[in-house]
């Protein structure tokens, strides 16, 4: 059985990205026709029945516009051109408003360009031929209500598709004054992304400065630690040095303490040497003080009772003599 199409279908020769809906591995492949409906897709990679498939390409209709359609797949069979590649029909599903107008723009604009090669504008062709030959064969008056009814119809028919068109072009400015104010939203997002990246930039910049100088501090300081560190080894040293030197005393103390306490009888004796010495010395001076002693009337201090020294200090300006009086008991000093 022969397929009877009923959307007008004209061939094509466009470039197509596919990938199936549950896999997102793309492939490459080549639009041959296209309709409203479907198209058939010469695909590079082979395709099951009933698998759905994505696809994107370009219409040539002037403003190069970008379409994403999905379908599923109707037939499949090998190219019979080339050896390479698979004949594939695709019945899109699910197209917007947007989108289906696209297509049928393109769709016209191939149509009026090629209608030689449309199998649907010939059985127009033929329709239309056949048509004028009947009417001609009823009569004018029909002819002439005929094309009344027919202009109505047609009239009708222009108004929908008018409505049609009006609707999917509301549609369409709605579409793009959405797209308008996402766009300036994105520039306006991009303005502050752009503004924190500098701020960002500003504070790297400042970061590295400051990372620069605290490497400055951290060298100077590591040379600094490093100088200190060899301070506090010489001053290790110096301390054992001290360490050594104390405990070398120590040990010729501990050594005379011993010497010195093996001699007891020694120590007394110069103990009681020092102590008669002293007390011998006492003696003498005071045998001394009290001898009499003559001093000019005029030197003499007034009061000094004829003394020469009193209280320890000499009664003359002129005299040096002082006395200071040792206590017998004391220790001597070394």
């Amino acid at each position: 059985m022969r397929e009877r199409r009923t959307t007008v279908r004209v061939n094509c020769f466009l470039p197509t990205q596919y990938h199936l809906v549950d896999s997102p591995a793309m492939s490459s492949g080549q639009v041959t026709n296209l309709s409203a409906e479907g198209l058939r897709l010469l695909a590079t990679s082979p395709l099951q029945d009933d698998e759905r498939v994505r696809l994107s390409f370009s219409l040539p209709n002037g403003q190069e516009a970008a379409v994403a359609v999905q379908g599923i797949v109707r037939w499949r069979q090998p190219d019979a051109a080339t050896d390479q590649g698979h004949s594939v029909g695709v019945e899109f599903e699910g197209l917007d408003e947007t989108t289906r107008f696209c297509l049928q723009s393109f769709i016209a604009e191939q149509a009026q360009r090629e209608p030689h090669t449309n199998g649907f504008g010939r059985r127009m062709r033929r329709l239309r031929t056949s048509s004028l030959i009947r009417v001609l064969k009823i009569g004018w008056p029909l002819v002439i209500g005929l094309v009344g009814a027919g202009g109505c119809v047609w009239i009708l028919s222009l108004q929908r598709q008018q409505e049609q068109l009006r609707s999917t072009i509301a549609e369409r400015a709605a579409i793009i004054t959405q797209l308008e104010a996402q766009h300036q939203q994105l520039q306006q997002e991009l303005g502050q992304a752009r503004a924190a990246a500098s701020s960002a930039g500003t504070e790297v910049e400042q970061l590295q400065a400051q990372r620069s100088q605290s490497e400055t501090q951290i060298a100077a300081l590591t040379q600094n630690l490093g100088e200190l560190q060899q301070a506090y080894r010489q001053l290790r040293e110096e301390r054992d040095a001290l360490k050594q030197w104390v405990q070398a005393l120590e040990h010729q103390q501990q050594a005379l303490e011993q010497r010195l306490k093996s001699v007891p009888e020694l120590h007394k004796a110069l103990r009681q040497a020092y102590r008669v010495r002293a007390k011998e010395r006492l003696e003498r001076w005071q045998q001394w003080l009290a001898r009499p002693h003559g001093a000019p009337s005029d030197t003499l201090v007034e009061g000094n009772g004829g003394y020469l020294i009193r209280g320890g200090q000499p009664t003359t300006a002129s005299s040096r003599l002082s006395i200071r009086v040792l206590d017998p008991t004391a220790e001597p000093s070394p």
